[in-house]
């Protein structure tokens, strides 16, 4: 299967081209537009995670693909731990592009498949056109997950909120409880009807709702006061490294000069 790409020759004609630098134009327009950002519930900008359910029509692997990237991520991510907006962000960009994969979604990259040392050539179809995806998906996710691991052990600092999110965040959800507790004082519980996509109350919210929404900010606000005291840890472990790597460097500059005659 042959590849096309642009080398730097094409890419100068297409640059110095009036409508090369239209299409260039719309292009990443295109591109900036499909992996917009939007500020989350701390006022961070992160990339928006596409919904599956509404990708299914156009991408019809989108919802497969999805349950089995979190799945990936729920064996990658630490336990009560808080990863950073940032990270966050890569994770959404991620996700929304294996959704996306033309190479699952669509069949004719897996229909022929060639061995490159013998020039036999694979026909799959059915069963065997599925297990060519999912070998295809399998690979990615685990290239995704190694990058993963990789930023978290080597870039803690990044990977994980800070002492100042993990804040934001606690703030975030104490205004949430109070909102709740003023439903209760109200006795407004219809913030958690459920409804239909025509708008009509299939179930009418009551007490018990809130109480479980009610737990589940708490157990959020316990998640963060833990990964608060990891930040702080980190930033101490930062920075007595810091300080070690200066002594080290210090005396190294002093053995060098006493060493000069």
């Amino acid at each position: 299967m042959k590849f096309a790409y642009v080398d730097d020759k094409e890419k100068k004609v297409l640059y110095e081209s009036e409508l090369g630098q239209s299409m260039l134009k719309a292009q990443e327009a295109s591109q900036q537009a499909a992996m917009s950002k939007v500020k989350n519930e701390i006022g961070k900008d992160v990339i928006i995670a596409w919904n599956p359910f509404t990708l299914k029509t156009k991408y019809p692997f989108a919802e497969a693909i999805s349950k089995e990237f979190n799945k990936m991520l729920d064996n990658t991510i630490p336990k009560n731990t808080l990863i950073s907006s940032r990270f966050q962000s890569w994770i959404n960009k991620e996700r929304n592009e294996l959704m996306i994969d033309s190479k699952i979604n669509r069949d004719e990259y897996f229909k022929q498949q060639i061995d490159f040392n013998s020039g036999e050539v694979t026909e799959n179809k059915g069963l065997a056109l599925v297990q060519a995806k999912l070998e295809y998906l399998n690979k990615q996710l685990s290239k995704i997950q190694k990058a993963f691991v990789t930023h978290m052990q080597n870039n803690s600092n990044l990977a994980f909120a800070d002492k100042e999110e993990c804040e934001a965040w606690k703030n975030y959800y104490i205004l949430k409880q109070n909102e709740v507790q003023n439903f209760i004082e109200k006795n407004d519980f219809s913030h958690y009807n459920v409804v239909d996509k025509d708008g009509n109350i299939k179930k009418e919210g009551n007490i018990e709702d809130v109480q479980e929404h009610q737990k589940n900010l708490q157990a959020k606000i316990e998640q963060v006061e833990l990964a608060q005291k990891e930040a702080e840890k980190r930033m101490n472990e930062n920075s007595l490294e810091n300080n070690k790597a200066e002594q080290e460097t210090y005396f190294n500059k002093n053995n060098i000069n006493n060493l000069r005659p």
